[in-house]
């Protein structure tokens, strides 16, 4: 007779603020409405301004309402001395499937009609899939989303059925994902002007404090406190079978 598996003991409560949709909502909203506050600032992105003269509804019940955010800079790729298109993509539904809700950022890249590169980033509310989902994970590839597509009907240079490898990943919100993004293009004359901003450091200091501190403080207390269930373990829904 085979010995069946034990599970980890994965104790449900960690990560919870993490995972919550709540949680989530809060961060996105503050973003966009210091992004309004400094709208006379932020000049030349016209993407941009459509996206905040849209996300206004949603600032009217974050917790209830959709909000579906593409802006796009345009960046210097200095290894190939070409013009790209930076696709910076937020969609938060409270029901995506059934009582599911549906966190996800994405970042793409594009030249002319072809996307060349595309990573996104979830957290996974579901405890129905087979398979198990690390929860934040970042995810290479995949589908394009519909506001992107309606923006540009190009080839994908990657297989968008593929779902795996998901990687276990710290969260992020939009001002997490956007100061990464901009990060890597630090010297573009585009982007220049949010990181040399003191309001831009300030709301980026701020979304570390919401939305990193607890997800760190949370993996040290369950590293001290249950050493033998396993971080990465912790990352998958179901937290506890």
């Amino acid at each position: 007779m085979t010995k069946k598996n034990k599970q980890p003991d994965i104790v449900p409560h960690y990560f919870d603020d993490v995972r919550s949709y709540a949680n989530i909502a809060r961060a996105e909203a503050i973003f966009i409405e210091s992004l309004i506050a400094k709208k006379s600032e932020i000049r030349n992105n016209y993407t941009l301004h459509q996206a905040l003269e849209k996300a206004v509804h949603f600032l009217g019940d974050p917790n209830g309402r959709v909000l579906d955010m593409l802006v796009e800079f345009e960046v210097d790729d200095q290894h190939r001395q070409k013009r790209q298109k930076m696709h910076l993509g937020t969609l938060l539904c409270p029901q995506a499937t059934g009582s599911d809700a549906q966190v996800t950022h994405f970042l793409c890249l594009s030249e002319d009609t072809d996307y060349l590169a595309k990573i996104h980033l979830d957290r996974d509310f579901s405890s129905n899939d087979p398979g198990g989902k690390p929860t934040p994970h970042i995810q290479i590839g995949g589908r394009v989303s519909k506001s992107l597509a309606a923006k540009i009907a190009g080839t994908a240079f990657w297989r968008d059925d593929l779902d795996k490898p998901r990687i276990p990943s710290m969260p992020v919100c939009s001002a997490l994902l956007w100061h990464w993004a901009f990060l890597e293009y630090r010297n573009d004359q585009n982007i220049i002007p949010f990181l040399g901003a003191d309001w831009w450091a300030a709301m980026v200091r701020d979304a570390e404090e919401s939305v990193l501190k607890p997800f760190f403080d949370d993996g040290a207390k369950l590293m001290a406190e249950k050493p033998a269930s396993g971080l990465l373990n912790s990352f998958y829904v179901p937290l506890a079978r």
